[in-house]
């Protein structure tokens, strides 16, 4: 149990490490929201304060009507037992309405009492607090004067009780009270952080894209032979014609071969399909320097075969014509020799050669059988580009005569249900999925592993990949 909660504990903050950003945005843009708002939009209220006591001093003419009213009570408590009804007094409509007359204000009374007055008794003693807010400091000072004579006027008409005496008079207020600008942007900053998180969360319920090695060997069931990183510029392109080559890059390829060579061992996969769900996650480029890599290894001829006949590249990447290729092959205009471009000492490759319409027929033709069965003998690795397993029928039609599949998938480009829906089309038809490889990994993401991104970029000797050498 333990360790599931570990685990759980780490996925979110491996999430928020990846969001962090946003989460920063967030608190950031809501902590400035509310101090801008706290600060030019809402009232700046001013507070003057002023403290009363009530005593129970009576006039001549009062004296009598007093001892026989319901308020004559003799002790201390009888401060506290009407101190409700002070504050009832001190509140009522005809002690703030002539405030609200006096002083010309455009505000209606009920509106006045929420937001302008507060009163309270302190301490459970006879002395009553009242604060006044008002946009305009010297004014609520005026409004907090006044309304000790209005409201013991009102006491003494009610209660036949004089004696309203003022402790401490209201003084001009040299400081907005509120809104209070350091707690306001600090609740916008706490507000702005669980926004944050809350974005965060729900966009990763809602992201169902395939991003990490857990994604591929946990949910697409797949194992996973390696990952290559983003590398600017890397599109459609051999990386080692580069003379300063990216150390990731390199690392990526050489621990991919590496691990297609120990699936190998009984030399049993020698005829590899390349595939994906869909076009534009890497496929081509993969397979080429892929093909370059194994191209290295001593004593290993290796055939690349561009199968893609509807959408060919290999021979842009590898910057090689297209004028005699596989279909030439298949229709018997052009022999072996005559469409087999040689790279160097160990690459051979056979680009599609000319656009048809039939793709499918020609692949799954005797002949392409023939072919295969050919070359498996002519070369230790094969390596055949196809189009998209998730869009074309042709991936799956060549998986079933070759010896495994690479699923290639792009880093956060391919939805998880769509892959997941490529791979039992290869299921279906009863091939073995070697591997895949997650192509387009942001280097510095927490997805790419340490192995990775411990090299950083260096500069290595340029490797003629015509020659094989370096």
């Amino acid at each position: 149990m333990d360790n599931i909660v570990e685990i759980d504990l780490r996925k979110i903050l491996k999430i928020i490490r990846k969001n962090i950003l946003i989460i920063v945005i967030s608190t950031f843009v809501c902590g400035l929201g509310a101090f801008v708002v706290s600060k030019f939009v809402m009232p700046q209220l001013y507070q003057a304060t002023t403290t009363l006591i009530v005593n129970r001093n009576l006039s001549e003419e009062n004296k009598d009507e007093y001892a026989n009213s319901p308020y004559a009570v003799s002790d201390l408590e009888y401060f506290r037992k009407i101190a409700s009804t002070y504050m009832e007094i001190l509140t009522s409509k005809t002690i703030l309405n002539q405030v609200i007359e006096q002083f010309d204000l455009d505000i209606k009374y009920e509106d006045y009492l929420k937001d302008y007055i507060e009163v309270e008794i302190l301490n459970n003693t006879e002395v009553i607090q009242v604060n006044i807010l008002d946009e305009n400091p010297d004014r609520a000072m005026k409004i907090c004067n006044t309304i000790p004579s209005l409201f013991e006027e009102e006491v003494i008409r009610i209660t036949k009780v004089a004696g309203i005496e003022v402790i401490d008079k209201a003084s001009l207020p040299e400081e907005v009270e509120k809104p209070n600008l350091v707690i306001f942007t600090l609740v916008g900053l706490v507000g702005g952080f669980a926004l944050g998180l809350m974005i965060v969360f729900f966009k990763q319920i809602l992201d169902n894209k395939i991003k990490s090695k857990e994604d591929v060997e946990s949910k697409l069931r797949v194992t996973l032979l390696g990952q290559i990183p983003k590398i600017k510029d890397m599109k459609d392109k051999v990386i080692l014609a580069d003379d300063n080559l990216n150390m990731d890059a390199v690392e990526s390829f050489l621990k991919i071969r590496t691990n297609l060579e120990f699936s190998n061992i009984d030399n049993k996969n020698n005829v590899i399909v390349f595939t994906s769900t869909h076009k534009g996650e890497g496929k081509s480029t993969t397979i080429c320097n892929n093909s370059v890599f194994f191209s290295r290894l001593e004593n290993k001829k290796v055939l690349l075969v561009d199968c893609d006949l509807r959408e060919p590249k290999v021979h842009k990447i590898m910057d090689i014509n297209n004028k005699n290729g596989l279909v030439e092959l298949l229709k018997g205009k052009n022999e072996f020799d005559d469409v087999v471009q040689k790279i160097n000492d160990n690459l051979d490759v056979i680009t599609a050669g000319q656009k048809i319409i039939n793709q499918v027929d020609i692949l799954s033709s005797e002949k392409m059988k023939h072919f295969i069965s050919d070359v498996r003998g002519r070369y230790d690795y094969v390596f055949v580009d196809t189009p998209p397993v998730g869009v074309f029928a042709d991936a799956s039609i060549l998986s079933k005569i070759s010896d495994g599949v690479v699923f290639i998938v792009g880093y956060n480009e391919v939805d998880l249900d769509e892959a997941v829906q490529a791979r039992e089309i290869l299921d279906k038809a009863d091939v073995k999925i070697i591997g895949s490889i997650l192509t387009k990994v942001k280097v510095n993401s927490s997805d790419y592993g340490y192995y990775y991104s411990y090299g950083e970029k260096r500069k290595h000797k340029k490797f003629n990949f015509r020659k094989g050498q370096a």
